[in-house]
Parts: C-alpha cells; structure tokens; sequence
C-alpha cells in the first residue's frame, strides 16, 4: 500500500529545508523531525513569545520582529497588536508597583508535532523568567513560569507562516504577565461546587499531632508546606494524579506534606466538604482536595484547620485564594513560599505552573477579586 507525502519547506538564512510530513491522509498525526527541523520551528516560536514578554521592559516593536523574520498571517498581527496593547498597560501596573521588570529569559522546548488537515501544529513548553527590578539579597530575582502553547502553521511561499498561538490553560487560571487577560470562567471542579449530603458527617475537630495544633501548624511543618511548593511547582509529584485546573491539587499536596491528615475514604463520601483526602482514582478522591471551592470550606469551615487573617499577614506555608470575580465561587488556589521587604509575599501555584511571583502583581492584575487568605 503506497502512503502519500507531503513536503513543506522551511526558510533559513541559507535558504529552505524541506520537510516530509507521513502521513497525509491522517486528519491528525503526531510526526517526527531533525534536530534542524525542530529548532527552525522553534525559533519561530521563541521569537514570537519574546516579542510578548520585552512588552513587559523596553521591546522593539511589531515591524522590527517580522523584519527580522517572525513570519505572521495579517489576521494573526492584528490580534498580536491588541494584546500587546494590553501586555504593555500590565507593564506599566508592575512600574507603579514595584518599579517593573529588568529583563526577561525565554527559553522554549518542542513537546509533540502534528498534522491537521493541511496544518502543522506543534506543541511548545515556554519557560519565561521575568526580572525584578533590584530585588534584596535575599529575595527571589525574579517570576519564573512554565506554559505549553499549541503553534499552528501554515506553509507559505519563503517558509512557515504563523496562524494562530494558543496557550494551554484551564479555566480559573492565573494567567502570565505575558498573557492578555481573558475571562477563562471558573475552574472546573472535578471537583465541583456541591450542596453538602443530607446526612453530613460530624465536624472535624483541630488536629493535635504531626505538628497540627488548635493554632495551625508548627514552624517546621510550615516549612515543610514551602518546601514541597518549591520541589514541585514545575516538575509534578508522580505519586498524584493531576488535574487539568491543577492548583487546589497542588495546595493539598503540599497541605499533606506538612502535616494534614486524611479524613474520610471511598466514593460515597467524596462530595461531602467535612472530609479531605486522596484516592487510588478520581472517583475515590474527595471534591475538598482538588475544588478550590470546596478546599475552602473545608479548610476553614468545617475542620478550622486554617483561619482568616489580613492579606498583610500571610506568611510562608500560609494558603491564598481568589475569586476572580466578586461574589462568585472561589478559582484559584496559591501557597506562600516567602516574604520581602515592604511586606511583599511570593506565590507558587499550578495552572499554569508559577514560582515566586509578587503577590502586589497578582492584587494591581486582579482588581476585581475576592480574595481569601488562610492562615495553615
């Protein structure tokens, strides 16, 4: 049986690589490539999420990018256009914040590649790191984040033209500086928002060992809680599932981490928000452990394992939630990992995954949030 092929090419500074995509009568067909190949397309990708982040310093602009060889379709550079309008007012929040950014790093890795019908996509995972003007000694240097984006492309006449770029992230997310704001909705609960069962179990009383007390946890356990959120922020614990909205996930992992422990098992009690714990499957996981919603009133309701406190207050190992818009459940979960000067508190969570990121960012990005504070 003959398979029919399909040759692209590739401009480079020296002229065109083909490439040979196998096979053209798949509507999807993840496809292998040469080192040469692969960083071609990879550099197309790179430029164009640089020329999104330098938004957030002094960047050349739009021309100078695809002078320079950025390829894009005119409908795609419109919608570029608008982003970096909105890129460019956040650089001017993080200014008044905390005096902007010095620099930024962009380094990409091509996860899969594909055919679509006439389209190659390819799947890229970003890691941006975002400078901080003259951080402490003692203070992170700067925001770092891993995003995976599917690129899309199409071949033209000197090489691949851009489509389309669209990053991966689930609904509730706290999306990158980089990133214009949307509204993603609220995170689905695969945890979902749920009325508590007609015969609820009794309340969980404080814990009294393992470093959990009537007060919270102890110093070192709350190190324990850091530590954790800073081991796996960007590489997954392989001993969870994860979720497509990850970051209440990640907030009970590290909860377990330092000191909490289970309550309740099996299916029939997984929607109850008195219990809390992990399961061998989805089904046998509780709603409490990866719904932030339901984390929520959990952890301050109905076990008082945490409790409000100021914003202003928050300290490493102490857990910030949002609702990204007032009155609504809450999306997204985050874990404190350390503190600055000016009472500056820094963030690691998932969806997508974050390390140390200014929370007076995070507040001057989210003007219209509820946010929910908890001392663990």
């Amino acid at each position: 049986m003959s398979m029919d092929r399909r040759t692209f090419f590739v401009a480079t500074g020296l002229g065109a690589t083909a490439v040979t995509l196998l096979p053209a009568g798949t509507a999807s067909a993840t496809v292998g490539m040469s080192p040469e190949e692969e960083g071609l397309l990879l550099r197309q990708a790179r430029d164009y999420l640089a020329l999104r982040a330098d938004q957030l310093t002094n960047a050349p602009s739009l021309f100078t990018r695809l002078s320079d060889g950025l390829q894009i379709d005119r409908e795609s550079e419109a919608r570029i256009h608008d982003d970096i309008e909105v890129i460019k007012a956040t650089r001017e929040d993080h200014r008044s914040v905390d005096g902007g950014n010095a620099s930024t790093d962009i380094s990409v890795s091509l996860v899969e590649v594909r055919i679509d019908g006439d389209r190659l996509v390819a799947t890229v995972e970003e890691n941006t790191k975002l400078y901080y003007q003259n951080p402490e000694p003692d203070e992170p240097e700067c925001e770092e984040y891993w995003l995976r984006h599917d690129f899309t492309f199409l071949q033209g006449p000197s090489g691949w033209v851009m489509l389309e770029s669209m990053p991966e992230f689930a609904g509730g997310a706290l999306l990158p500086s980089t990133q214009a704001m949307i509204d993603t909705g609220a995170a689905p609960a695969e945890p979902e928002v749920v009325a508590e069962a007609e015969a609820p179990l009794p309340e969980v009383a404080p814990e009294l060992e393992n470093g959990v007390g009537p007060k919270g946890l102890s110093k070192a356990n709350k190190k324990k809680v850091v530590n954790y959120a800073q081991k796996y922020v960007r590489k997954y614990n392989k001993s969870y599932r994860s979720y497509k909205a990850d970051c209440t996930n990640f907030v009970s992992q590290a909860m377990r981490a330092g000191g909490w422990k289970y309550k309740g098992s099996g299916v029939g009690a997984r929607r109850w928000n008195h219990v809390w714990y992990y399961g061998p499957a989805a089904k046998a996981t509780s709603y409490t452990w990866a719904g932030a919603e339901n984390w929520g009133t959990f952890a301050r309701i109905k076990s008082k394992r945490t409790r409000k406190i100021k914003m202003s207050s928050l300290a490493p190992g102490d857990i910030l939630q949002a609702a990204w818009k007032k009155g609504n459940p809450k999306d997204h979960s985050m874990i404190v990992v350390k503190t600055g000067k000016r009472s500056e508190k820094y963030l690691n969570y998932h969806t997508p995954s974050t390390k140390e990121k200014k929370l007076s960012r995070v507040k001057k990005e989210s003007p219209g949030a509820d946010w929910y504070p908890h001392r663990t």
